[in-house]
């Protein structure tokens, strides 16, 4: 019964990885598909956080 649990502990263990590994490639990964690293930098939600409509950066 030990050797049960602690199979279910491994198996369980070994999904949260692949899990973690994969949300981390899905994050990251987009700009290294491409071999350029600044690639995915303007595509961000944040990009224009703080500028005007102008663009120019000056909030308010």
């Amino acid at each position: 019964m030990l050797g049960l649990g602690w199979t279910a502990s491994g198996a369980l263990l070994l999904c949260g990885l692949v899990l973690l590994a994969r949300c981390v490639r899905t994050v990251h990964g987009r700009s290294d598909r491409d071999g350029d690293p600044d690639a995915g930098a303007e595509a961000g939600p944040h990009r224009d956080a703080g500028a005007d409509s102008a663009g120019t950066g000056t909030a308010g």
